[in-house]
């Protein structure tokens, strides 16, 4: 809704730098209801929830989630593209098939398995970075957790990669991976790195 926003309308440009810093001690939920090209992007704000479902989000340059008090993401069988680097400090939920072109994860980012998203896929499209944690768990049910980087990019990992049980199903690496932290692998998981 365009009087949501400061200038009247939605941003939707290459030049455009959104930020949502509202902080009311409540929940405040933005949906993403069209694709968007942004030039950058800012969440600061306590109690944020920005939600994509079936969405694209093209940034040139960098975005931020966090750093606040209970700030949310939730990508849903949605794709942030673009040369920009999404930088996450706050909490995190990937669900169905999802794509992050760059990613510096200093946050909890859970890839999630579960009745909202089905089975949870996440494709790193270039190389990423994690200081904090990735959990690939589920809940709800015996959902599938997989994690995909794609061909040429690695996974450096500084923070915690953890494969959890959940609720059940599958977990799965697929790609390069560095690591100079540890890997918990506390269900049943398979490896596959090129």
């Amino acid at each position: 809704l365009g009087t949501n926003w400061s200038t009247g309308t939605p941003p939707n440009g290459a030049a455009d730098f959104p930020s949502i810093g509202f902080s009311a001690g409540s929940e405040y939920i933005v949906t993403l209801d069209m694709n968007i090209a942004l030039d950058q992007f800012l969440m600061t704000g306590d109690f944020s929830h920005l939600y994509l479902s079936g969405r694209t989000v093209d940034m040139g340059g960098a975005g931020r989630m966090g750093p606040g008090n209970n700030i949310r993401t939730t990508l849903k069988s949605s794709s942030w593209l673009g040369a920009g680097t999404l930088d996450n400090e706050a909490a995190f939920d990937s669900l169905g098939a999802s794509h992050i072109e760059n990613l510096l994860q200093n946050g909890d980012f859970r890839i999630l398995g579960s009745p909202v998203g089905s089975t949870s896929t996440l494709t790193l499209g270039s190389n990423a970075l994690n200081h904090g944690v990735i959990d690939l768990t589920s809940e709800g049910g015996g959902y599938s957790s997989n994690l995909i980087v794609s061909p040429g990019a690695v996974l450096q990992n500084d923070g915690y990669l953890n494969f959890q049980p959940g609720a059940g199903g599958a977990r799965s690496f697929d790609g390069h991976l560095s690591t100079n932290a540890p890997v918990a692998v506390n269900t049943n998981a398979t490896f596959k790195t090129g």
